[in-house]
């Protein structure tokens, strides 16, 4: 199995629960605080370290407190940030309210920004894919990403994991250029093509822009995948963790199996029965071993 480049960075989370969100110049009155480690990359790692799979992240792992904190985390796992920064690295923020509303404020650091002279060092030839966060082109060096996304001339991957309002229309055109699969919730795409009332219409709107798959999440419907201007659709009538579905999609499509097959295997384990903290408490063995039986069976 060649390896996968994973492009999406690695960050702290600061979870701060709080009486309640501010309305206007409020103060925050601050209850309690959680530090987790995060971001699609780590994400990406963690599940493909669980099956052993090949992968390279691509994330500056930066200085200061948390930089330090992420890398004892991710070494505790086995898993290497081969990119090294002497910049801060950045948190994200996250305010919660009892009820469960939520607001989040990003500290960029680092980990958004890679050059391409670093990318260039790794030979594209052993990658079988690229897979690239929409985050990373909101930081410094987007225009060096997609510069190496066009050299490699690797398949990519592409997740929305964030509001779009934000991004640069004319690199996310220069990505779609790129033809790469998008994997996205059903929200983000509303906001990608303005249409909210007619799901096909607005992922046949994508697909057009990346002659690519598109596979959007609807949390309570399930998965739809837009192949070739035919719509289907994977039910799941519970909540699903979008990024954790994206990541084992990503993961498993690597190992052979189908498109229509890889949405299955991860919609099952990112719905609802599972949570992140699953990869690291060892009871993945038995979707470990039902991976091991459809690869076998049924590509």
């Amino acid at each position: 199995m060649k390896t996968t480049l994973i492009m999406a960075p690695a960050y702290m989370t600061i979870q701060a629960d709080v009486r309640r969100l501010p309305r206007g110049n409020e103060e925050l009155e601050i209850i309690d605080t959680k530090e987790m480690c995060g971001g699609f990359g780590l994400l990406c790692a963690e599940v493909r370290q669980l099956f052993c799979f090949p992968y390279i992240v691509a994330s500056l792992s930066g200085s200061g407190m948390y930089g330090e904190k992420l890398r004892e985390y991710a070494e505790t796992r086995g898993i290497a940030f081969p990119y090294l920064s002497e910049e801060e690295a950045g948190s994200v923020l996250v305010f919660r309210e009892p009820g469960g509303r939520t607001m989040t404020m990003r500290v960029p650091g680092c980990e958004y920004d890679i050059s391409y002279y670093d990318l260039a060092e790794e030979d594209s030839r052993d990658f079988d894919k690229i897979i690239i966060s929409s985050d990373m082109l909101a930081g410094e060096t987007p225009e060096d990403v997609l510069d190496y996304l066009y050299r490699a001339e690797r398949p990519v991957e592409f997740v929305v994991t964030d509001e779009t309002g934000s991004l640069d229309p004319e690199l996310l055109e220069d990505l779609f250029a790129r033809k790469p699969a998008v994997i996205l919730e059903d929200i983000r795409l509303a906001e990608l093509t303005g249409i909210r009332d007619d799901l096909k219409k607005a992922a046949e709107i994508l697909q057009e822009k990346t002659q690519a798959d598109c596979i959007i999440v609807r949390s309570g419907t399930g998965v739809f995948l837009l192949h070739e201007g035919e719509l289907t659709l994977a039910e799941e009538t519970g909540p699903v963790d979008v990024q954790l579905f994206a990541a084992l999609f990503s993961a498993v499509r690597s190992s052979g199996l189908t498109t229509k097959n890889s949405i299955l295997y991860a919609l099952s384990c990112a719905a609802d029965r599972y949570t992140r903290k699953h990869l690291s408490e060892g009871q993945w063995e038995y979707e470990k071993q039902k991976l091991k039986e459809m690869i076998v069976e049924n590509r």
